[in-house]
C-alpha cells in the first residue's frame, strides 16, 4: 500500500532484495496506472529496487487484510 511511509518501503525493499522477494499490491492507486507508475518511479528514485507486482488474488489466498504483511 502506498499509505505505508516511504522509509518502510526502502527498508522492506532491502530485505526483499536479499531473499529474492517481491512487493505485491492489491490494486491501483486511484484506479490509475499512471498514478501507479508515478508512485513506483518515486520509490525507485529513493532506492526501492525490489520488484513490485499487482496480484489481488494473493490478498484473498493469504487472507491479508492489513499491510504491510509478510508471506
Amino acid at each position: 500500500s502506498f499509505s505505508i511511509p516511504d522509509q518502510a518501503w526502502i527498508s522492506l525493499s532491502q530485505e526483499l532484495e536479499k531473499v529474492g522477494g517481491v512487493f505485491v499490491l492489491r490494486g491501483l492507486p486511484n484506479q490509475s496506472f499512471q498514478a501507479l507508475a508515478s508512485q513506483i518511479s518515486k520509490l525507485k528514485e529513493q532506492g526501492v529496487n525490489a520488484p513490485i507486482q499487482l496480484d489481488p488474488k494473493s490478498f484473498l489466498k493469504f487472507e491479508i487484510d492489513r499491510v504491510p504483511a509478510i508471506v
